[in-house]
């Protein structure tokens, strides 16, 4: 009754009813029926009171501070909307959506007020709630518009009432303090927004209210210079449109808001600067006088028109867009949803109908149409069962007889490899992975065999499709050929329409569909191209029964990750594109024909990818151009391959397509020498000639074949080689050992290996064989200068034996190439000499330039076949099915040439000294400011010292985050150096490479809470009693904004805030059963690994907001088993894909990221034991170890480590507070429901079985304590492990016998290949890797080394024992911590 009381007291016009005049007839207005005057207050109470009961519902029926509240009120307010446009509804909507906003902030400024509280969970849902606030009053209004944008009737939509609930929430929330992010910027740019809006309204009632709250606020509070921008500009405006409109009482409102901008934030704007003219603003009597005066002025309109304008439209661009974005999403979001629902319900009721319907067709057809149908599906669900079985079946088999799982029978086992898709940043395909799928291709050998004794019945020629083949080929031959690039008239077809749609707030909508095909080497899988407003979809459209294990499925990518897109070319049809990524994958895909792919190119940019880079250049030579990568290869600034690398990648070869497959060239000639001489010129190949003509006696013949050959059907143009350089036939011919390649190559051979002295056995007979045959023109692929493996028979296929009897297996190396590793370092500083450097410019303008085609490829004896050219067949031309597949093939046979990216002669590349010189002044001032890095001159390295702490609690972790970042106002600040000392003390200190005096190279600025006891900063008091901290129990997010800590006696990892030099913990974790014992972050700042005692490991993604590193997530992404003791170091490496992790049980288990894989164990000793293929008792968990795992949940651990590697006589709970006990069952659900792959799957399966379970099913993980999984004496411990940006792995140990230790440093491949190793006279206190060096502190002295050899390549001392090692950003600098306190930083010498 009190509700309905107070709706009487509500005129009908408030609540949005439209009242005619008495005597009219009910009609329809826009959104609300017209109502008779009799009836209009029983409405009004009605409608107050719906509202009412509407906003009860919304505010008490739903939790108040979840997201997908507000999108249940969100649809309550789409359903609204619809039934207003319906013109059914008794008041107008907009007005009913402002009383429902009016009583929302009412109820959320009482609730605020109430609790006291205004966490980020509330400002979280004030944030939403403003955002509707913002889409309600100025969803119409568009920002660019000339003159007071924001004045229009205020009587139907401004209040008084929202104002102030507004402005209230805003000051509860602190969105006016200076430093504020996330959704305080939100709210403070709405609340601001409002405020400017109702300062220039004509209602005096409402300007009054605003400038009460505008003032205080602009004078009291610091903004940035861009905000200050807007705030004026709107205030230029109104009062310019309100004096040209005859509205001068406007004027003496804004005034004051005027003089206080200016008086307080003029320096920000620095107005002074820029208007001599300008009032005084402290003369408050004359200022807004003589103000109204100086707007007239030209200098203050020109600064308006130039700096004021610049200003604001980029804040308009940037920070006011993307709020504005942000506040239509929950609306926009509300609407789809609401729309989805309301087709579902279309969709029953129609459904229901259906039903009725085919109640009443005949019985007949319905059984059999229903029989058939039940056939068919059962026969789809039998094969589906039967694969699954099988796969599972094969799962559980392989993993749990693994090599470090616990039912391995120790019997060596076939374990077969192939080559990972995943790249790193200079394009290098370097990691093995196991092939769960592969064979020893017996079959293939055996036919070869087979095919070899059937062979003296002699070969008979296919002479019958050679007239079909001309056929095919004048049909398809193009005479004039175009650039491959989107015309000026084709990008005029991104219309305002769709530039329009980018700029709204839009949600994950279907913008485009079309079918395409996804290019693998090993399939083309059909399906369909769904791109969104944020992903780009896959789906593949084949039955499941028909994919082959490891191939198709969906895909999903967000367009934020998208780096590159490339057109491409398919078959010759430049039908494709090829997406880069920024986690280095990448995919290609072909389309049926070149105009929809130009369309998905341009509605994938139309949609304006953030990171993607090349977006304005449409050729392949434009986007050469464009890089700068040419001029930056002339100045020495990349080296040869990735230059190369990136010529290809531009030019259209990738890695997805055989027979577009990167080319690089032969460069050296010297295949029998005992010694390689880089400094010979006789030992490179003549890189100015073609690889066919490498032999100068071959050029009378090749003039000839050229001048002779005549085609009389006139499709064939005249040529040197009838082969190409580049081929499917090619690429495969070397990498025939290594899969996926094998399985291709047979394929390619019809089912067989090819004939043994056909294949690829030898470098030196390859290389006399390309010299003295003419029809051997194969130029090198880049696995050649990085990838040993493939020069290795590592799955053991049976290549056969040569005529000579000699079996063939790995390639045969020149003499002076000990080992596959050898050979390709050496061939990769062949590439990168100073003969190549000085050459490859001549290969360039072969391969790209202009000697690829027309009168210099003439002379140059560089031409080839027609149809290897870009452009030459058009095979769209061709109608027939069959006549298109036979130029397909013969394009594929073929080969493709690159695109042409110069049409001049390439310029050489200078010499080391010539580059030096040709920098300008600017350059070499730049050069000189900035210090180099130590490693260009190690001998002359200078040392300083620091007192950071003293000798009762030395420094065990200095640390420089590399990509810490600053505002623009804190630009040129000094960067973060953190420093743990013993007891934790933790030190935020300031730090520059640089600085202004000539005694030292950087500028250190000492943390001042050090100075006093009362105002030191610790980590914490709950590290593990008795332990002794060490820099493995630390780890620092890349953007130096979040500290981890690990070794709590509660067995967590622990998040720590040091943003802006206050530690606040924020997060712990509780996930371990024993002492966390060593933390390690991947270099892009992705994901953590931890390990523990409990012989497990941990993967944790970092959560970042607005590009910076907020917390932890709340569920690891991997957790790894394997180990028979402690964890005691790990590594991490996000472009390679590998999580590794060493143990007191003296091996180093490699795992994946994503998908949680064991790949392979390693260890110090370089012994056959440890090699991957080979499992053996020792290298897998015993079944007492493996019982050990296993506690019940009210069992406690033994003593926590002193050094992580040896035990205290203390013991403390195994489980963390709030940890319960984890049965095997528990994680086989949480598993559940989750599409596996076999590899996952197996993944998964490892992780049970390492668990175990009790009788009763409620085993935990459990610690190892108590000499659980304890390794013996004899077994190194694993001390320090890194994996390097090159893919070496690093790994010192300690072995202790007796009274004695060893200490040893050893050197892998990414692909577990023992490289070297070395003793040590130390324990190892720290070990870090920079380039091609290997540092590593053991008492007072630090080593460097070279990381392919391991020698000493320089050594330097400091006066006490080094605690901790660490190099600055660069590598400008070399930070020691010492145990007297005292840090050491070395640099050169100045």
């Amino acid at each position: 009754s009190d509700v309905a009381g107070d709706a009487r007291d509500t005129t009908a016009a408030s609540n949005g009813l439209i009242v005619p005049e008495a005597g009219d007839d009910v009609s329809e207005t826009d959104g609300a029926r017209v109502l008779p005057p009799e009836t209009s207050a029983t409405v009004s109470s009605l409608v107050e009171t719906v509202v009412r009961l509407m906003h009860s519902l919304a505010e008490y029926g739903l939790p108040q501070f979840q997201e997908k509240s507000w999108l249940d009120r969100g649809q309550m307010f789409a359903a609204l909307e619809n039934l207003c446009k319906e013109k059914v509804m008794l008041a107008d909507f907009v007005l009913l959506k402002r009383r429902l906003l009016q009583l929302s902030l009412s109820s959320m400024v009482q609730e605020v007020n109430n609790s006291g509280l205004s966490n980020n969970v509330r400002l979280e849902s004030a944030r939403q709630l403003f955002e509707l606030v913002e889409v309600l009053l100025f969803d119409a209004q568009k920002e660019t518009a000339p003159v007071m944008p924001d004045v229009f009737d205020s009587n139907q939509l401004f209040s008084i009432d929202i104002l102030d609930n507004c402005y209230r929430l805003a000051e509860v929330f602190y969105v006016w303090e200076s430093g504020v992010t996330g959704s305080a910027i939100q709210i403070r740019r709405i609340v601001l927004r409002l405020l400017l809006a109702y300062a220039v309204q004509l209602q005096q009632d409402l300007c009054a209210a605003a400038v009460s709250r505008l003032q205080p606020v602009l004078r009291n509070n610091v903004f940035p210079a861009d905000v200050i921008s807007y705030v004026l500009m709107k205030l230029h405006q109104a009062m310019t449109s309100s004096s040209s409109q005859g509205h001068d009482n406007l004027n003496y409102f804004l005034l004051p808001i005027l003089h206080v901008v200016i008086q307080q934030h003029g320096e920000t704007l620095q107005l002074q600067d820029s208007l001599p003219g300008l009032p005084d603003p402290t003369r408050s009597s004359n200022f807004q006088h003589e103000f109204l005066k100086f707007i007239t002025t030209d200098s203050w309109q020109l600064w308006v028109d130039t700096e004021l304008d610049s200003s604001y439209q980029a804040y308009l661009r940037v920070p006011f867009k993307s709020g504005l974005v942000k506040s239509g999403e929950l609306w926009m979001n509300s609407c789809q949803l609401w729309q989805r629902n309301e087709l579902l319900l279309q969709h029953m009721q129609s459904e229901s109908n259906d039903l009725v319907n085919k109640a009443s067709l005949d019985p007949f057809y319905s059984c059999r149409l229903s029989e058939r149908e039940r056939h068919v599906v059962l026969e789809e669900q039998l094969t589906n069962q039967h694969l699954s079985t099988l796969h599972q079946w094969k799962t559980t088999k392989r993993l749990f007889s693994g090599e470090r799982d616990p039912w391995a029978t120790g019997v060596s086992e076939d374990v077969f490899w192939k080559l990972d898709r995943a790249e790193n940043f200079s394009r290098m395909h370097i990691k093995l992975v196991r092939d769960f799928t592969g064979n020893s291709h017996r079959d293939a050998s055996m036919a070869r065999d087979q095919a070899e004794i059937a062979a003296a019945g002699g070969n008979q020629g296919n002479t019958g499709t050679i007239p079909q083949t001309l056929k095919v080929q004048k049909e398809a031959r193009v005479r004039n050929m175009q650039q491959d690039r989107l015309g000026d008239e084709e990008w005029s077809l991104l219309t305002a329409a769709m530039t329009a749609k980018n700029n709204e707030e839009s949600t994950d909508t279907v913008v485009h569909r079309q079918t395409c095909t996804m290019i693998t080497l090993m399939h083309t899988v059909r399906g369909e191209l769904r791109i969104t407003s944020n992903h780009i979809y896959f789906f593949d459209s084949r039955p499941h029964a028909q994919r082959d294990e490891g191939s198709g499925g969906d895909y999903v990518w967000s367009l934020d990750q998208l780096r590159e897109i490339h057109l491409r070319r398919y078959n010759l049809r430049r039908s494709a594109l090829e997406l880069f990524f920024i986690d280095q994958t990448n995919q290609f895909l072909n389309f049926d024909t070149v105009k929809v792919r130009d369309k998905v190119y341009r509605f994938i940019f139309a949609l304006k990818p953030p990171n993607v880079i090349y977006n304005q250049a449409r050729s392949p030579a434009e986007l050469l151009h464009q890089s700068g990568l040419t001029k930056k290869w002339v100045h020495r600034q990349i080296s040869n391959f990735d230059y190369l690398m990136q010529l290809n990648t531009i030019a259209g070869r990738t890695y997805n397509d055989l027979s577009q497959y990167p080319v690089f060239p032969w460069i050296l000639s010297d295949y029998t020498s005992e010694k390689l001489d880089l400094t010979d010129p006789q030992t490179f190949r003549p890189l100015e000639r073609p690889v066919g003509a490498m032999n100068p006696d071959k050029d009378e013949e090749l003039h000839a074949k050229y001048e002779s050959f005549e085609d009389p059907s006139g499709v064939m143009d005249k040529f040197h080689y009838g082969t190409h350089y580049s081929n499917a036939a090619g690429v495969l011919h070397f990498l025939l050992r290594l899969e996926p390649y094998t399985t291709l190559h047979i394929q390619l051979q019809s089912g067989k290996f090819d004939v043994s002295d056909r294949q690829f056995f030898s470098l030196p007979s390859s290389w006399s064989t390309l010299v003295k045959n003419p029809n051997d023109v194969k130029e090198l692929i880049p696995e050649f200068y990085y990838l040993p493996d493939f020069l290795k028979n590592i799955n053991r296929f049976d290549l056969g034996h040569l005529q000579t009897g000699f079996r063939v297996g790995d390639v045969e190396l020149p003499p002076w190439a000990s080992s596959a590793e050898d050979f390709i370092r050496k061939h990769r500083e062949a590439l990168e000499s100073d003969y190549v450097s000085e050459h490859l410019h001549n290969w360039i303008d072969l391969i790209f330039g202009y000697k690829q085609r027309g009168e210099a490829a003439v002379e140059a004896l560089n031409v080839f076949f027609y149809c290897t050219y870009e452009g030459a067949v058009d095979l769209d031309a061709i109608t027939d099915d069959h006549e298109r597949r036979v130029a397909e093939s013969m394009i594929n046979n073929f080969g493709q040439t690159p695109s042409q990216l110069f049409q001049d002669p390439h310029p050489h590349r200078l010499s080391t000294p010539a580059a030096g010189k040709i920098r300008t002044q600017q350059e070499a001032r730049a050069m000189a400011a900035k210090m180099p890095s130590i490693f260009t001159d190690l001998k002359s390295l200078k040392a300083s010292f620091v007192e950071v702490s003293d000798a009762s609690d030395p420094v065990i972790l200095l640390a420089i985050p590399p990509q810490q970042s600053h505002s623009f106002i804190h630009h040129g600040m000094p960067d973060t150096l953190i420093s743990v000392s013993q007891s934790g003390l933790l030190g935020l200190h300031g730090w520059l490479p640089h600085s202004n005096s000539k005694q030292q190279s950087f500028t250190f600025n000492f943390d001042p809470t050090l100075v006093s006891k009362s105002t030191r900063q610790r980590l914490s008091q709950s590290f593990a009693p008795g332990l002794l901290l060490t820099s493995k129990l630390f780890a620092y997010s890349q953007d130096g904004r979040l500290l981890l800590t690990a070794g709590h006696w509660d067995n967590s990892l622990r998040v720590v805030s040091i943003v802006r030099g206050r530690p606040r913990s924020t997060t712990t974790i509780y996930h371990h059963h024993d002492l966390v014992t060593c933390l390690c972050v991947d270099s892009a700042g992705l994901f953590v690994i931890a390990g523990s005692r409990d012989t497990s490991c941990t993967i944790w993604k970092i959560v970042l907001q607005a590009g910076s590193a907020s917390q932890l997530a709340s569920k690891p992404v991997q957790t790894l088993f394997g180990h028979n003791a402690a964890v005691t170091s790990v590594a991490i490496s996000v472009e390679l894909d590998m999580a590794l992790s060493g143990s007191q049980d003296g091996t180093v288990i490699v795992h994946t990221i994503r998908q949680g894989l064991y790949v392979r164990t390693l260890s110090t000793m370089p012994s056959p034991l440890f090699q991957p293929n080979i499992a053996t008792p020792a290298t897998r968990p015993s079944a007492a170890a493996a019982a050990r795992r296993v506690e019940s949940t009210d069992g406690t651990t033994a003593s926590l480590l002193t050094q992580l590697d040896s035990p205290l006589s203390s013991c403390t709970p195994t489980r963390g507070p709030g940890m319960g006990s984890v049965s095997t069952g528990q994680m086989s659900q949480e598993m559940a429901g989750r599409d596996l792959g076999p590899e996952a799957e197996a993944s998964m399966m490892s992780m049970n079985s390492y668990v175990g379970a009790t009788p009763t099913g409620a085993g935990v993980i459990a610690g190892t304590g108590g000499g659980a999984g304890k390794p013996s004496a004899a077994l190194p411990l694993i001390t320090y492990l890194l994996v390097t940006e090159s893919g070496h792995i690093v790994m010192t140990s300690t072995t202790k016998n007796g009274n004695q230790s060893k200490h040893e440093i050893v050197t892998y491949t990414v692909n577990g290949v023992h490289l070297c190793s070395t003793t040590m006279s130390r324990k190892p206190a720290a070990l870090l890797c920079h380039e091609n060096y290997i540092i590593i502190a053991d008492g007072n002295r630090v080593r460097v080394r070279s990381l392919t050899s391991l020698a000493v390549v320089h050594e330097v001392s400091a006066n006490a024992s080094i605690n901790s090692l660490h190099i600055a950003p660069d590598g400008t600098h070399l930070l020691l911590g010492l145990k007297d306190g005292k840090m050491v930083v070395f640099s050169i010498a100045r």
